[in-house]
């Protein structure tokens, strides 16, 4: 009995292992950029390196016409089947660029909400350029007294932060401000993929290396 339970506890053993390993195989990515999320202030500003592909060349292939479709294809692709919403909230905000005395190029903006948790995400596609982009944690459900803290499960609806960029800058000095007002009237065309305005955003980061290109 005694060698019964020993080699049964010894398959057990092999077979948590071998779970864990390919765990982490199949999750090294976003187990990579969750461990990456650092506070960089007391008011709740974090910072994330995001590692992988967030599939946004699948997105565009399909698109979103409303917020719900972009929340089912992060919560199937990134957040591989946890259920998660977008936290839409109202408010307006506001972008400035100037020229400081030395000609250098000052970009900024701020989140006209109440208390804004937000998260600075890096991101570099394999077929697009590397981006920096700025995203309110409103939007992924957080809020002062709930804030993604490292490699956890809470942490995991930061994996969608990609798909939620309200401003941000590429590597090829292209930059992009979301401006929320209370109400407008966008263009639509039809028989066209659909994009939402942080999406919108993202292709922009991931895709223009200009002005002339972002048309």
């Amino acid at each position: 009995m005694k060698k019964i339970l020993t080699r049964m506890g010894t398959i057990l053993l092999s077979v948590a292992i071998i779970c864990m390993i390919t765990l982490t195989v199949v999750f090294r990515n976003e187990i990579r950029s969750l461990a990456s999320i650092r506070r960089v202030d007391d008011y709740g500003m974090f910072q994330m390196i995001y590692f992988g592909d967030y599939g946004f060349d699948d997105f565009l292939l399909i698109g979103a016409e409303s917020d719900s479709d972009i929340e089912a294809f992060v919560m199937e692709r990134l957040l591989r089947g946890i259920p998660f919403s977008f936290n839409i909230t109202g408010g307006g905000c506001t972008v400035f660029v100037v020229r400081n005395d030395a000609g250098e190029v000052i970009f900024g903006r701020n989140f006209d909400f109440e208390h804004s948790p937000s998260m600075q995400v890096v991101t570099r596609p394999s077929n697009g350029y590397a981006s920096v982009s700025t995203v309110n944690l409103l939007f992924l459900g957080y809020d002062k007294d709930n804030l993604p803290n490292g490699l956890n499960l809470n942490s995991f609806p930061a994996l969608g932060a990609p798909f939620l960029p309200f401003d941000g800058m590429n590597e090829s000095g292209v930059a992009i401000a979301l401006l929320a007002v209370p109400e407008a009237e966008p263009p639509f065309y039809e028989n066209r993929i659909m994009l939402n305005t942080t999406t919108a955003i993202r292709l922009v980061l991931d895709q223009a290396a200009n002005v002339d290109e972002v048309d």
